[in-house]
């Protein structure tokens, strides 16, 4: 299986879960504090959906702001039902489309930081399956994933993933599941109460310091 496999897979798990869920978990606030669970759904649709065209034009009206062209864009999207909005993503789940330089790493590191997002307010453990997190915890180590996924550079800790073999980093340990790790280095942070070894504290300022 190679990585856009995994992407596909990963889409299809999280359109799974939703299909299960009722208003309340709908409605429910995302980790993206801007965004309910409805709407970080037509954030994933709206990405796979729009024109660079369209998206450069709203980045024009917009004056060059990013996350103002990407709530707009997503505001239209999140007019649609839930079952319209799992529908299209149904028929979008084995898009290969990257951002240019990254490959299929990126919308595989992106759709687990999104599942992440809906998951975690709703006390659900993420259905990540079989994936693996080791080829998503060394793109977020490398200096790539500073273009547009990690908001500054990682601090001088040394992370070890507890359920897998993986290590990356120079200083003080900190100890973690994969998924812990992979969601702080997304400056996700309610996992960080999972941390252990003496780079903790500096690991949690860092998250603390960042913003999804």
């Amino acid at each position: 299986m190679d990585l856009f496999d995994d992407v596909t897979a990963q889409r299809e798990r999280l359109i799974a879960l939703l299909s299960t869920f009722n208003e309340e978990q709908w409605n429910t606030r995302s980790l993206c504090s801007a965004w309910t669970v409805h709407d970080v759904l037509a954030h994933l649709v709206m990405a796979l959906s729009t024109p660079l065209r369209t998206f450069a034009v709203a980045m024009v009206r917009s004056k060059g702001n990013f996350d103002v062209a990407n709530r707009k864009l997503t505001a239209k999207v999140a007019a649609s039902s839930h079952e319209e909005l799992l529908t299209r993503y149904r028929e979008l789940a084995s898009s290969q489309f990257t951002p240019p330089g990254l490959g299929a790493i990126a919308p595989l590191t992106d759709i687990v930081g999104h599942t992440i997002d809906i998951c975690a307010p709703l006390r659900i453990d993420p259905p990540f399956g079989d994936l693996n997190l080791r080829p998503i915890l060394e793109f977020l180590a490398s200096d790539r994933a500073l273009k547009g996924f990690v908001t500054s550079p990682l601090p001088n800790v040394q992370m070890t993933a507890t359920d897998l073999d993986w290590q990356a980093g120079r200083g003080p340990e900190v100890r973690a599941p994969a998924r812990a790790l992979v969601a702080s280095m997304l400056s996700r942070r309610p996992y960080v109460h999972e941390f252990e070894g003496p780079g903790t504290e500096i690991f949690e300022a860092w998250v603390a310091q960042t913003k999804a």
